[in-house]
């Protein structure tokens, strides 16, 4: 495995090395980036922005709005959020479950004494709250997987911003 923690809270520099080791420059072993990001709205590929996001609450406390590659819904990150991406060929049929990346993420969060545990399709969950949600995108023969592990993150702007506060 290739590690590559980013040093950035730049979110689209985040997003364009995910673009470039999935699309552009195929490694030999799978890529994982470990990074951060500045208060920001990532929102799913296939998403309506103006039926997601409260735009003028957004721009109100300087909070980036971005497209990601993959679908899914969309998420607030910031701070105290830690993401993950993990890029690899893709298997023989392209078939990729979520559990292939899911349980080696629950699996270190156990090692931590973090007693997290598979949620639904694409969660992780401790103590029966989400705590990591994941998305995946499948191209040229490559599947990238991200996803988020909350820590500190602002869990108002988390209810405020995203489907669980539509306004």
């Amino acid at each position: 495995m290739i590690y590559i923690e980013t040093g950035s809270t730049d979110v689209c520099y985040d997003f364009a090395l995910e673009y470039y080791f999935t699309l552009e420059k195929r490694l030999s072993d799978t890529v994982f980036l470990f990074w951060r990001t500045t208060p920001t709205l990532m929102v799913g590929k296939y998403q309506n922005v103006l039926e997601e996001v409260d735009k003028p609450y957004a721009d109100a406390h300087g909070i980036r709005i971005v497209r990601r590659m993959s679908g899914g819904g969309t998420v607030y990150h910031d701070l105290g959020n830690v993401n993950y991406t993990i890029i690899k060929d893709a298997p023989p049929g392209g078939e990729v479950c979520y559990g292939d990346f899911l349980d080696s993420v629950v699996a270190a969060l156990n090692r931590l004494q973090i007693p997290a545990r598979r949620g639904r399709t694409c969660d992780i969950t401790l103590a029966g709250r989400k705590i990591s949600g994941s998305a995946q995108r499948f191209s040229s023969g490559r599947v990238l997987h991200h996803g988020t592990l909350l820590f500190q993150a602002d869990l108002e702007r988390v209810d405020r911003l995203t489907a669980g506060g539509k306004r």
